[in-house]
């Protein structure tokens, strides 16, 4: 019914094309079954238990163990198909690192982007060389605002003079370079 209590055909008509429209993409979606693992398929296990969420990893090489039933009030473990097969990796031996000579103060770590950026243009005006990179974190990325780079004393040095100028204290972390 209309505002006025009378019958719109139209916004009838309208309601039922949405309607119809939700139903034919979001039904498929909730009665589609997944694949079932296939031999030769690489298989990722994730199980939900107390501690939290496992994971285990099967190469399609490698026999996968059937999953037991989960305990009561636990969640299902699920299989799914990774996307491409992992080449086996060779044993890495950690490159002889020679000492840093440019060094980073990073002078903060921001999960709103707004507060970041208002930071690293105060630190510019104030004379600074301001970076700033994403980081990730559990749930999205942050933003880690560094100053530099420095050699060593020149680091320690900017530290003093961002805890004068802003009061904040900087963590000296060893640059690229």
């Amino acid at each position: 019914m209309a505002e006025d209590g009378s019958f719109d055909p139209r916004r009838r008509v309208l309601g039922a094309v949405a309607l119809v429209t939700a139903a034919v993409v979001f039904l498929p979606m909730v009665f589609k079954a997944p694949r079932a693992v296939a031999p030769g398929d690489d298989v990722l296990t994730v199980v939900r238990d107390g501690s939290g969420l496992r994971t285990q990893w099967h190469p399609a090489s490698a026999p996968v163990a059937p999953v037991q039933a989960p305990a009561p009030g636990a969640v299902a473990p699920r299989q799914v198909r990774a996307a491409a097969p992992r080449p086996p990796m060779a044993p890495v031996r950690p490159p002889a690192v020679a000492p840093p000579s440019a060094w980073l103060v990073q002078v903060g770590a921001y999960v709103n982007a707004s507060d970041a950026i208002a930071f690293a243009d105060r630190l510019k005006t104030q004379g600074f060389r301001v970076h700033m990179h994403l980081t990730p974190l559990a749930h999205g990325h942050g933003i880690v605002v560094t100053i530099g780079p420095y050699d060593r004393t020149a680091a320690g040095a900017a530290v003093r003079r961002v805890v004068r100028l802003d009061h904040v204290r900087g963590l000296v972390e060893p640059g690229p370079g």
